[in-house]
């Protein structure tokens, strides 16, 4: 019978056939039971805050996104001669993202091609809301071959849209978008 492949047959235990101190250590090296358990315990919540990371932002990129194209949207039926509650109801329809309810429409000119940008036609977010469906509209104030900008903004401050991420919190943001076009026709 041959001796087991141990420390002892390497020449590092003691030579008397004592335990020595290396008995303990080469214990603790062939004991590896749980280890497993414990490295992943230690990995897995980077881990799930990674993934989860990338699943909120992709939702913060998509409601973006469709804001983008929403008040794009908006833009291009203001500068085709809808109204104000025209172009702010197209923004709020053409979009998936976000409850209609939730999005603040504002609209301004520009007569020197976006050096400048005039005080608001309209907006939600202060006592002048964009819901007239008279005349003036937004190209007939601007005046043809100028720019007119609509800006759709969710503001942070529900909650309802916030990147929440395990292990790392809640983040409420803004979302903002503009669409910019050239009036082509007064109303």
């Amino acid at each position: 019978m041959t001796k087991p492949y141990n420390h002892r047959s390497l020449g590092w235990g003691p030579k008397d056939g004592s335990r020595g101190v290396c008995w303990g250590l080469s214990l603790l090296r062939q004991d590896e039971r749980g280890a497993s358990a414990v490295e992943f315990a230690i990995i897995s919540g980077i881990l799930f805050m990674l993934v989860f990371g990338a699943i909120q932002f992709g939702w913060a990129y998509y409601r973006w996104q469709g804001l983008q194209s929403s008040a794009r949207e908006g833009a291009r039926v203001a500068a085709i001669g809808g109204t104000q509650s025209d172009a702010a109801t197209r923004a709020r329809q053409s979009q998936n993202g976000f409850a209609t309810s939730d999005i603040q429409i504002s609209m301004a000119y520009s007569t020197d091609d976006g050096a400048t940008w005039s005080s608001a036609i309209c907006d939600d977010g202060t006592g002048n809301p964009c819901t007239n469906t008279l005349a003036p509209t937004p190209c007939t104030t601007a005046g043809l071959g100028n720019l007119l900008r609509v800006t759709a903004t969710v503001p942070a401050g529900s909650g309802k849209y916030a990147i929440v991420i395990p292990l790392w919190g809640n983040a409420n943001i803004t979302y903002s978008s503009q669409g910019v076009f050239r009036c082509e026709k007064s109303g």
